[in-house]
C-alpha cells in the first residue's frame, strides 16, 4: 500500500505560547523568523461580563523603554506585525490591530487591519462570521455583502 504525503508548503507557522503546546498563534512565513526571536506569552482579555463573549488570548511580550530602569511596556504580536507590513493607519483614530475573523491567535497579515476602538468592538467575534450567521438564520444571502464596512486589503 502506497501512502501519498502532501508536500505542499504551508504559508503559515505556529508559535507556541505555553510549554504544553496547547496554546499557539499562527503567523505568515515571512514574519516567523522575526517573531521567534522572543518568547511570546498569552495575555487574556478582560471578562466583559456577557455570556456570549468569551475571553480571548493574545500573544504578548514585555520590553523596557529607555533601558535599565526604564518603563516596562507590553507589546502585542498582532500590532507589531501590522507595523511590519508598512501599512499606516488610515486616520489617527485607527490605533488598534483588529483580527478580521475574530480569532485573536490568527496573526496572519491577511487577517489584520487597523481599526478604531468602536470598530474593534463591533468585530469582537469576527465581522464576516457574524454576517454569515445572520444570513443563514434569516435566509437572506444579501446580508453576506457588507454595505457600510470596507474590509479591502
Amino acid at each position: 500500500m502506497e501512502f501519498l504525503l502532501d508536500t505542499t508548503p504551508v504559508p503559515y507557522r505556529p508559535i507556541y505560547l505555553d510549554d504544553t503546546g496547547e496554546l499557539f498563534v499562527i503567523v505568515d512565513e515571512i514574519d516567523y523568523a522575526w517573531a521567534v526571536q522572543w518568547r511570546w506569552r498569552p495575555m487574556f482579555s478582560k471578562d466583559r461580563g456577557f455570556s456570549h463573549h468569551k475571553r480571548k488570548a493574545y500573544a504578548t511580550r514585555s520590553s523596557r523603554i529607555g533601558g535599565r530602569g526604564g518603563r516596562n511596556v507590553t507589546l502585542f504580536l498582532h500590532k507589531l506585525i501590522l507595523q511590519r507590513t508598512g501599512v499606516m493607519p488610515p486616520t489617527a483614530r485607527h490605533i488598534i490591530g483588529d483580527h478580521l475573523n475574530g480569532n485573536s491567535l490568527d496573526c496572519r497579515r491577511c487577517n489584520l487591519i487597523w481599526e478604531t476602538p468602536s470598530g474593534n468592538r463591533e468585530n469582537y467575534n469576527g465581522y464576516a462570521a457574524q454576517q454569515i450567521r445572520m444570513a443563514i438564520i434569516h435566509h437572506a444571502p444579501h446580508r453576506l455583502v457588507p454595505k457600510d464596512r470596507k474590509y479591502k486589503r
